[in-house]
């Protein structure tokens, strides 16, 4: 039943009713002279009665959406079936080939990648390279200073007192060689004298172990008698050109290391080339915008839930051929519900505002009544069948489980 002829009924019956009630209220000729006589006098206003505003409307979730392809194509990847529950941002459907545009996805996100890992380079490498340049440079300024040392002790003139000390330290090795050679004599000549006082305490391995001894003593004081003639010699000989010059050499490569040393710190120091940099920055932007490209792209091929509710209608199946801008999924949040009516004329919504009560009924389920209030007035108008009418939406104060979507109501406005 709609709400026109709703309202036509209750019309018909209110004319009858007043009809009855003035044929049975019939004045008497007394009174109707009466009456007659007054009438001039007065003038009795009846009230005209106001009846409520009553609209056909129908139950809808409070959130929903209604999802079309961005772009035509066969459903390549269907994820979902009716009546399942999503998540929002989750994948629904893929339409067309994407698999091209993944490609594009992860060629862009290496050239990005490398490209940023050669910019960090590029601010890394000097800090490391300095640091090697700065070791190289200290390593190369010893060495430098060994080479320097080097040149002016083979190009100077030995002192005499060096001479003096070298030739004392002949004779005192020379010396000690002698005692010990005559160390060794005595000791021999004791060991062949067998009726001497010496065997009354030595026998002859006693004899042998200190000529052993003295042996030794004697090899030892022989070669520091080398070392000293040889020192002694080598301080008494004149500067030695071919040394100098092979000293000097070093002494230049030495100073040439120290410079190219210097050269790499004083580069290093300055940072990284700044024209490097500059194209790695515009690698960078135009990775970034590849990017940005491949993935808006491959969201056109995807249908994703932006709410989280129930799959309510899925048309497509797998495979199947959809068009850009058809509805192709509705996606509802049935845990709360409104009512939506289309009915209200120009006339009638003038006296609705926000925030007004009304009562439900529902066709499906007579004997309940939900409360309810305005929530919203659409302000753009439709016209149906002649009348421009308006959508409100009411929010309900009660429910019951037994709702669906689509259910007729009828809405009564206090």
């Amino acid at each position: 039943m709609t709400a026109s002829t709703r309202n036509s009924k209750f019309g018909l019956i209110l004319a009858v009713f007043l009809i009855a009630s003035c044929l049975a209220a019939k004045p008497s000729p007394a009174a109707a002279a009466y009456s007659t006589q007054t009438t001039q006098a007065e003038l009795i206003v009846v009230p005209e009665m106001q009846t409520p505003i009553q609209v056909e409307g129908r139950i809808v979730p409070a959130n929903y959406v209604q999802l079309s392809p961005l772009i035509s194509g066969h459903v390549t990847d269907l994820q979902v079936q009716e009546g399942d529950l999503v998540q929002a941002g989750t994948l629904l459907m893929v339409v067309g080939d994407r698999q091209q545009l993944l490609a594009d996805i992860q060629t862009a996100k290496y050239e990005l990648l490398e490209a940023q890992q050669e910019l960090d380079d590029q601010y890394m490498t000097p800090q490391v390279k300095l640091a090697e340049a700065e070791q190289k440079l200290a390593v190369a300024e010893k060495a430098e200073v060994f080479a320097a040392d080097k040149v002016r002790s083979t190009a100077a003139l030995t002192p005499e007192w060096r001479i003096e000390q070298a030739r004392v330290n002949l004779q005192l090795a020379e010396n000690a060689l002698q005692r010990t050679e005559d160390d060794l004599q005595k000791v021999e000549k004791r060991k062949k004298n067998k009726e001497g006082i010496w065997y009354w305490f030595l026998d002859d391995k006693d004899f042998r172990n200190i000529l052993r001894g003295l042996e030794r003593v004697k090899t030892n004081a022989e070669r520091r008698v080398i070392d000293a003639k040889e020192k002694y010699e080598d301080l008494q000989k004149p500067v030695d050109q071919i040394d100098l010059a092979l000293a000097q050499s070093d002494w230049e490569t030495a100073q040439a290391n120290v410079a190219e040393a210097a050269r790499e710190v004083a580069k290093y120091q300055s940072g990284p080339d700044l024209d490097v940099v500059a194209l790695l920055e515009s690698r960078i932007r135009a990775a970034e915008i590849r990017l940005i490209a491949a993935e808006a792209a491959l969201s056109d091929h995807e249908v994703i839930a932006p709410i989280s509710g129930k799959i309510v209608d899925l048309k497509p199946k797998a495979g199947e051929w959809v068009n850009t801008g058809e509805p192709v999924v509705v996606i509802a949040d049935d845990a709360e519900w409104v009512v939506e009516t289309e009915d209200l004329t120009e006339i009638e919504v003038i006296n609705i505002h926000v925030g007004q009560a009304a009562t439900i009924e529902l066709d499906a389920l007579p004997g309940v009544t939900l409360a309810g209030e305005v929530d919203s007035i659409k302000d753009l108008a439709e016209e149906k069948r002649g009348d421009v009418t308006y959508t409100v939406v009411l929010n309900l104060l009660e429910t019951d489980p037994r709702l669906r979507w689509g259910m007729t109501t009828l809405v009564i406005f206090e």
